[in-house]
């Protein structure tokens, strides 16, 4: 088997020094496509769009949950219970169950609204993509 080498030198008293060659190995070329997005399902945006905002709405009520209880467990609301009385004359109560029920609702109508809003911009991207020809996008490989 022989071994190959690199440029010779020539070392003292005439001897003749050889350097041994690494082998050099390249990198691949990551692969590129380019793909034009022409059309978007609506229904599979209709779908994803209720599984995150049915998420945005676990968040919300977990927010308004907490801030609730700190809020009422600082007296914020029997304070604001006492000045409404005394101004107004009349009795108003802020009760846990009325802010939490209408945080509910205003969640509740943020997700059909949410929902449908993304469906409908997904049929307006359909369309204006059928027009203008879609959205080129170039996937590559990790190097």
């Amino acid at each position: 088997m022989t071994q190959q080498t690199g440029p010779q030198q020539t070392g003292p008293r005439g001897s003749v020094l050889t350097t041994p060659v690494k082998a050099t190995r390249r990198r691949p070329v990551p692969r590129r496509a380019r793909l034009t997005l022409t059309r978007v399902d609506p229904w599979s945006v209709l779908k994803a769009a209720l599984i995150f905002a049915m998420c945005l709405f676990v968040v919300w009520m977990v927010a308004v949950i907490v801030l609730f209880s700190i809020l009422s467990g600082a007296g914020v609301f029997a304070s604001i219970n006492q000045t409404l009385s005394d101004v107004l004359g009349t009795h108003l109560s802020f009760a846990g169950a009325g802010i939490i029920g209408g945080a509910a609702v205003l969640g509740a109508f943020n997700v059909v609204l949410l929902s449908a809003l993304a469906t409908v911009g997904a049929f307006a991207y359909n369309i204006t993509a059928a027009l203008v020809g879609g959205l080129e996008v170039t996937l590559a490989e990790r190097e």
